[in-house]
């Protein structure tokens, strides 16, 4: 017997939905129903499955299942498969959560004639979405919305003219300060350049400076 190829996270989805453990053969198959578990939780492969990153085949030989939900957490990776084809042999099928996957080819939903449920990726990521106005109104369709556009910083205005002035701190000099307390409060101030003369050659030189308060 040829070993059946699967994906590490579906041979442990359909260990855990079988609920036998590591003892699961493929004649257990048909106990599985719900699928929804798609963790790491078996590590070891038993000997009649071979470990192929992306096949999820092995989740259409469940015939008796009626619910497939992938993981639908913000916070995890989406979950990559490499061909969505197997959906088409899992004729049960009444619920599907795909929201947070690489699927995109909507054409396959025809052919789950009892789907009753699904949950889309974003539209943007779809293709064949014209199929889903011939679905029976029985069935109810979603879509994860789009990821948020990212928010770009805001620039920082530049300073203007009256905002580069200088501001200093400073002790006022009102004779009526409480004792004990000293009070500070802005001021700007403003240096004053004046002529002098040294001998024969003028120069610039500080001569006095007015402060306001």
């Amino acid at each position: 017997m040829d070993k059946i190829k699967a994906d590490p996270l579906a041979l442990n989805a359909v260990i855990c939905a079988v609920l036998k453990g590591p003892s699961t053969t493929p004649d257990d198959f048909k106990r599985a129903t719900l699928v929804d578990s798609f963790s790491m939780i078996y590590q070891k492969f038993p000997d009649w499955a071979e470990p192929v990153p992306g096949d999820f085949s092995v989740l259409g030989m469940l015939e008796n299942m009626h619910t497939l939900h992938f993981p639908n957490n913000p916070g995890r990776a989406p979950i990559q498969v490499d061909d969505f084809s197997f959906l088409a042999r899992c004729k049960r099928l009444k619920r599907l959560d795909v929201a947070r996957t690489n699927f995109s080819d909507c054409s396959i939903l025809l052919q789950l004639p009892f789907m009753s449920y699904v949950h889309l990726p974003p539209r943007e990521q779809l293709t064949h979405l014209e199929v889903l106005d011939k679905l029976p109104w029985r069935r109810r369709v979603d879509f994860l919305p789009p990821p948020p556009a990212p928010v770009l910083p805001k620039s920082k205005p530049e300073p203007s003219e009256t905002a580069r002035a200088t501001t200093c701190w400073a002790t006022p000099t009102s004779p009526r300060r409480t004792p004990g307390r000293v009070s500070m409060r802005p001021c700007s101030f403003r240096w004053t350049l004046t002529t002098v003369s040294f001998g024969v050659t003028p120069g610039w030189a500080i001569s006095s400076s007015t402060w306001k308060s």
